[in-house]
């Protein structure tokens, strides 16, 4: 893991990306830093879909009280900023 060349240890458990540099992405585990192997990282997402995948583009497949798109043969819901 990258952050134990600069002092800091890997996360155990956590993969939400808190911080992103040049050196990697950051996490906070028991109020401190750690790094996040690349293969565990998963962005926090800006905006909440709900139960369902918040889609990559604003390509509407489907509304109805909700924009909907389909990514991979599956729902995902169109983001309220597009």
């Amino acid at each position: 893991c990258f952050s134990l060349k600069l002092g800091y240890p890997c996360c155990e458990t956590t993969t939400e990306v808190a911080q992103e540099d040049g050196d990697g992405k950051w996490g906070i585990e028991d109020g401190h830093w750690c790094g996040i192997p690349e293969s565990n990282a998963v962005e926090k997402d800006d905006e909440d879909c709900g139960d369902y995948p918040c889609c990559p583009t604003c390509e509407v497949f489907y509304e109805d009280t909700e924009k909907w798109g389909v990514i991979n043969d599956s729902w995902c819901k169109i983001k309220a900023s597009c």
